[in-house]
């Protein structure tokens, strides 16, 4: 899948797929520390079929993406053509006041990635179909009218294939999202869920994603928040993450080590499909892992062919960054003691050698070029 942090896909997993997508999970260390999706409340207008204050932070998103020293490809998109056309015209307005703007602009306008056109573009929601960027900035375009009176009225988007659309539309980045929106929270925030066999419409589709949009924003910054905690006090922990196929022989080891060696785990860490069953926490970096253990083949049952799948799963995750060690259970109940000191040996062994790349890194010089000016800080 296209998506580089498993978030984006979520909600469409869970409304358009009934959660048979296995992302792959990003490695620890890669974890991002702010939601790929970010949601914009402004106060607009929705008049003429359009939305000048959505067009306008759409802008500003616009000019600060471009403005990085290694700017993403970007795709706009809207509800509506009115709406695609103010949108055009405010980049075009900025352009003219600008003229470093509207040379990146132009110049994002013709971006080719590898073997394919990667171009600015601003579509509307049937035009979607087929595009996909590192960042995809959306407007809702609806939104109260002069007089602070909000229609529920959703144009394509609430005729009969209009959930379809909307899926199409938030699958469509690889990197992050930008949902600027001027619906009211309070249409969203108290969503009322959706009868037992009826099938939900575009409207609560779009009020979900936005609801979903705030919910992810909010686990992030708990999650930025913890792991700014973890690194003050780095307790040793065993975090038992919920998962449709828990293994006793797992979480049992998970706290063994967590008693006997001091070693702290998630377990598991990953997915159902794409999974480790205890990622033993690094010593020194709170966010990251040493190695991931592997158990049996249980989690695989339901599989066609078990140890197929094993040794998939096994390439993925060593694709991603991850260092495995096995741990079979008879061989475990053979020699527990034995095993113990294999899993904990094998960490310290991938500790120690980042330790040691770590200490090789040579810190740049700071001696003061006789040429350079000094400081004229306070």
């Amino acid at each position: 899948y296209r998506s580089r942090n498993a978030d984006l896909i979520q909600f469409s997993n869970e409304h358009f797929y009934k959660s048979r997508l296995q992302a792959i999970p990003a490695h620890p260390s890669n974890r991002a520390r702010y939601s790929p999706v970010t949601l914009y409340q402004v106060p607009g207008i929705f008049e003429k079929h359009g939305n000048q204050v959505e067009a306008e932070r759409v802008c500003r998103i616009v000019q600060d993406l471009l403005k990085r020293a290694e700017p993403p490809s970007i795709g706009i998109a809207c509800f509506n053509l009115q709406q695609r056309d103010v949108i055009v015209e405010s980049l075009e307005a900025a352009a003219a006041e600008d003229i470093a703007f509207a040379n990146r602009l132009a110049e994002a306008r013709q971006r080719r990635g590898a073997g394919s056109f990667e171009g600015l573009f601003v579509k509307n929601l049937e035009n979607v179909q087929g595009d996909e960027r590192d960042h995809i900035i959306i407007s809702t375009t609806y939104g109260p009218d002069a007089h602070g009176k909000f229609y529920r009225r959703f144009g394509p988007l609430g005729r009969a294939g209009g959930g379809r659309r909307l899926n199409v539309l938030v699958t469509r980045a690889r990197q992050e999202v930008h949902v600027v929106t001027s619906i009211p929270v309070s249409a969203y925030a108290t969503l009322q869920q959706v009868p037992p066999g009826e099938t939900p419409g575009g409207g609560w589709l779009l009020f979900a994603y936005l609801a979903n949009a705030k919910r992810l924003a909010d686990r992030y910054e708990q999650l930025h928040q913890y792991r700014e905690l973890q690194e003050k006090v780095q307790p040793v922990v065993v975090n038992e993450r919920p998962t449709r196929s828990p293994s006793q022989f797992a979480s049992a080891l998970a706290r063994q080590l967590r008693d006997e060696h001091h070693v702290g785990s998630d377990v598991p860490w990953g997915n159902e499909g794409f999974c480790v069953d205890l990622a033993l926490h690094h010593p020194n970096r709170p966010e990251d892992v040493s190695i991931g253990v592997l158990c049996d083949l249980t989690r695989y049952a339901q599989a066609e062919d078990p140890v197929e799948w094993e040794a998939f799963r096994s390439s993925i995750l060593e694709g991603q960054g991850w260092e495995l060690h096995r741990t079979w259970t008879p061989q475990f109940y053979r020699d527990p003691r034995g095993s113990l000191r294999a899993i904990v040996g094998h960490a310290n062994v991938i500790v120690a050698r980042e330790d040691a790349k770590e200490a090789l890194i040579v810190p740049k010089s700071t001696e003061i070029d006789a040429t350079d000016e000094p400081s004229k800080g306070p």
